[in-house]
């Protein structure tokens, strides 16, 4: 590739009788042009593979969008990255995700007012647990001092 350049430069500077520092400058331009485009593309799929993994594959049990080869995560693939190309961010990408799939689609599911009880049902169960046991205990402690 380098050795494809210098003959480049060395023909444009013989044939059109341009100055190094134009030739220079120009080519430098190109090259950083060229550059950026690769680095935003590479961007674009890192964010897409950081977002797929965070997504559940609805079709196949227990793998993630990044991990599956189904139809169905390709789509949600495309979808993410057209998503990216419009200049969303990660967190529009996930709410137009949770429009479009509901909260399914996400490992974590996000705390939302459908997802209430999902989130504070552990909870629920554990303050249930530790009252039927401080009550069990009362009980207990009653009976002991009755029988005494």
């Amino acid at each position: 590739m380098l050795s494809f350049m210098k003959k480049t430069f060395y023909l444009l500077s013989k044939n059109l009788n341009l100055s190094n520092y134009t030739l220079i400058s120009a080519f430098v331009l190109f090259v950083s042009f060229i550059a950026s485009t690769n680095v935003s593309a590479d961007e674009h799929y890192k964010r897409v593979w950081k977002i797929t993994g965070e997504l559940r594959c609805l079709t196949c049990e227990g793998q993630s969008i990044r991990e599956s080869e189904s139809k169905f995560a390709d789509d949600v693939r495309s979808f993410i990255l057209d998503l990216i190309k419009q200049g969303k961010s990660d967190n529009e990408i996930r709410h137009a995700l949770f429009e479009r799939y509901s909260a399914e689609i996400f490992f974590e599911p996000p705390f939302h007012e459908k997802t209430y009880f999902l989130w504070l049902s552990p909870f629920l169960l554990l303050l249930s647990l530790l009252l039927y046991a401080c009550w069990r205990r009362m009980i207990l402690s009653r009976r002991n001092q009755i029988n005494k």
